[in-house]
């Protein structure tokens, strides 16, 4: 009997080896030495008088993308993100471009369905993965988000979702804030590659699960230890599963004193400053680039591990929650009058940072004359403080209003909460407060008309300011004064000066208002407020005097960490250049151009200071994404003019743009 064995043949010449093994007998010797040898040359250029003393490494295979090709998920932060723009780059940090709906060639698209699912069409040709991509526009509270997410596999259906789970993700893979790896060709190329390998993207998904354990736990997500955070093709904005734990998630991307990059998470309804977990994004990177021996959990620099969840005894009725914009959206759909507003709706309701249920009816019955509608709430904090033991039961909420076109033209912020009914069912409530106080980061710039930089004036500068709003919506006057407590211990005393905001008062007497940022601003720094008062979640107690009733107590906080970069990028200007022409007949303002090389902000304010004495004019924005406002014609000559944009970031700080007709 001829038994096969086993043997092994070789060919070698230089760096060129080949290995075959066969079952040989003694009838197929000739044959697999005929093949072994065919192989060898073939591969080791045999034949064709190459130099195979210097062969050429065979390059890795990296998938690619090639033809139309249609990516489908969700943006939600929370709540739907309506009308974000997607932008996409390819692993070399080149843009990608998407098609429109008539097949044009364009450098973005927008979303635009309520619930924050998009499709978009990618001209791909032979587009190296991973491809990074960035959603940007605002939130529920109208304030700018931009998230990432990205695409690692061509196997269909192509799915990619945005939240800040994801942009979490993928800053943790590359080690780096992704907006700023976004932005730059060169540090995409070097950095991107890392999202391509499944055992770091897995590690970086573990290391987010773990630290996200309780509230998976609690939103009962039975699947977290499969379940694919960049790309589920399941995932609904519904407040059910993983966009319940986005709701009582906090996630933020920031820099520590420093320098370092860090990811923090904590519970949404602990007090604003509070950071439960955060991680070093580069150190985060190092254990990721060393594979299977590397531990990304090393990267985690606080004490606790994991964030805890407010789903259980906070959030319990959250899946309900959009019934409440339902039934608001069914009586303005009816067209009901301001009465039947307040006896469906607001039965409940006391006041909302000045706000009566008179006022509410009439807003409310005002969306129903315009066919607007309310879109699906955000929440964004607990107002009652100190926060229960037990858990928030009254909720700082906001809601994006929208045409009948899905656009944006106002935010609705009040105090959501439940009933005691079974099952309890969702109220408008209102916060009980006579006036609102609001504590914010601010640095202000000065330019030429031609949006240059001044040289006459200082340079970028931080500030602190304080809004205590003093009128109501038709302009009348509802406090008197306030007096703002810093947590190093200063009072600061405020003052009504005939606008929308008190003024910060030096001194007993009256205060006459002059328009620039100085009225509210609290204090230059370094100043008078000191380190511990500009910090992350400093709390300030604000003693209003409303014009009838008593006195309130009542605190703010600092929601960011006071911005290091002031580059004068950050400031928001106008299209063209600005004359005296510009506000002595309608002129539109726009500012399309700054707002598109910023996705990360959007303008929250227009004022206009026309003469002197000044003629103080706040110009109402058409919404929370308008690039462009109409500046009607003033009623007197302008002889002299300033024009003041502030814009907000998605941290919650200020910046402001001053430009003057004159010195």
């Amino acid at each position: 009997m001829n038994r096969p064995r086993e043997t092994h043949l070789f060919a070698s010449s230089g760096a060129c080896t080949i290995r075959h093994t066969v079952a040989m007998t003694k009838h197929n010797t000739l044959a697999a030495l005929v093949f072994v040898l065919a192989v060898f040359l073939s591969a080791c250029g045999g034949g064709g008088g190459g130099d195979s003393s210097t062969p050429t490494p065979p390059a890795a295979v990296v998938p690619a993308l090639t033809g139309s090709t249609t990516v489908a998920g969700v943006a939600a932060n929370g709540a739907p993100l309506l009308g974000a723009a997607i932008r996409v780059i390819d692993a070399n940090g080149r843009a990608v471009p998407l098609l429109d709906a008539a097949g044009t060639r364009v450098s973005s698209l927008p979303t635009s369905t309520a619930d924050g699912s998009f499709r978009i069409v990618l001209a791909a040709n032979s587009t190296p993965l991973p491809l990074l991509l960035q959603a940007s526009g605002v939130d529920g509270a109208g304030t700018p988000v931009v998230l990432h997410s990205a695409l690692t596999s061509t196997t269909l259906p192509l799915t990619v979702n945005f939240t800040p789970v994801t942009d979490a993700l993928v800053a943790i893979v590359l080690g780096a804030a992704p907006r700023t790896v976004f932005a730059s060709p060169a540090l995409s190329a070097s950095a991107l590659p890392l999202l391509a390998d499944a055992t770091a993207t897995t590690s970086a998904s573990d290391l987010i699960k773990a630290i996200l354990a309780n509230g998976m736990a609690d939103a009962k997500v039975t699947n977290a230890k499969t379940l694919n955070l960049l790309a589920d093709n399941t995932f609904l904005a519904n407040r059910l599963l993983l966009d319940a734990v986005l709701d009582g998630t906090r996630i933020q991307l920031m820099q520590d004193n420093t320098g370092r990059e860090l990811v923090q998470f904590s519970n949404r309804f602990t007090t604003p400053g509070t950071v439960e977990v955060s991680v070093d994004l580069a150190a985060a990177r190092a254990e990721l680039v060393l594979g299977a021996t590397g531990s990304v959990a090393k990267a985690i620099t606080s004490t606790l591990k994991v964030a805890t969840s407010p789903l259980k005894a906070t959030l319990v009725n959250l899946g309900t929650l959009d019934a409440l914009s339902g039934s608001i959206n069914t009586q303005i759909a009816q067209g009901a009058s301001s009465a039947t507003m307040t006896t469906l709706l607001l039965g409940a309701y006391t006041q909302h940072d000045g706000r009566n249920r008179a006022a509410m009816a009439n807003l409310l019955a005002t969306y129903a004359s315009g066919n607007l509608q309310l879109g699906r709430w955000q929440l964004t904090g607990c107002v009652t403080d100190p926060i229960p033991t037990a858990g928030c039961t009254k909720f700082h909420a906001s809601a994006l209003v929208i045409n009948s076109v899905g656009q944006a033209v106002d935010v609705l912020s009040d105090t959501v909460g439940t009933d005691t009914s079974k099952p309890p069912k969702w109220l408008l409530l209102g916060n009980g407060r006579s006036a609102t106080a609001r504590i914010a980061h601010v640095a202000q710039a000065t330019f030429n008309l031609d949006g240059t930089p001044a040289t006459s004036a200082a340079p970028p500068s931080n500030g602190l300011q304080v809004n205590v709003r003093a009128q109501d919506s038709a302009a009348t006057q509802t406090i008197a004064s306030a007096t703002v407590q810093v947590p190093s211990g200063f009072g600061v005393r405020l003052a009504y000066c005939a606008t929308r905001f008190l003024c910060v008062a030096p001194g007993s007497g009256a205060v006459t208002a002059t328009g620039e940022l100085s009225d509210t601003l609290l204090q230059k720094t370094p100043g008078l407020v000191g380190l511990q008062d500009a910090a992350f979640g400093a709390k300030y107690a604000a003693t209003v005097i409303p014009v009838t009733g008593t006195a309130e107590v009542f605190n703010s906080y600092l929601q960011a960490k006071q911005a290091t970069d002031l580059s004068l990028g950050l400031f928001p200007k106008p299209d063209t250049t600005l004359s005296l022409a510009t506000f002595n007949e309608n002129t539109l303002l726009s500012w399309k151009n700054w707002s598109e090389a910023r996705p990360d902000m959007r303008v929250s304010s227009v004022r206009l200071i026309l003469n002197s004495p000044p003629v103080i004019r706040d110009i109402a924005l058409p919404g929370p994404m308008a690039t462009s406002v109409f500046l009607p014609a003033p009623t007197v000559t302008v002889t002299s003019f300033q024009l003041w944009i502030g814009a907000q970031d998605s941290a919650g700080r200020y910046f402001y743009s001053q430009f003057k007709s004159g010195p």
